[in-house]
């Protein structure tokens, strides 16, 4: 495998010499079907994340100015203080 002269590596006959997996059409179907669960996660985490950075960007400015108490936040989205 080492034919260069300067860097160690591999010639082209070699690389075409190799051998590789060719997954079945059932074996891609089900990593995509596993792979998609992620993807429809992530998106959901993405929705959530905003939706509780908009929150927190209303919330925060108010709470800190003290237009707004904890007190008043009490049970606000079914979360007790």
């Amino acid at each position: 495998m080492n034919t260069d002269a300067t860097v160690p590596g591999p010639n082209r006959s070699n690389v075409y010499r190799l051998q590789f997996p060719c997954p079945t059409s059932d074996l891609i179907s089900a990593f995509d079907g596993m792979a998609e669960r992620f993807w429809k996660r992530q998106v959901a985490n993405l929705d959530e994340s905003s939706v509780l950075a908009q929150t927190r960007d209303l919330l925060l400015p108010k709470l800190v100015g003290g237009e707004l108490r904890m007190k008043d936040l009490e049970g606000f989205a079914g979360v007790p203080v």
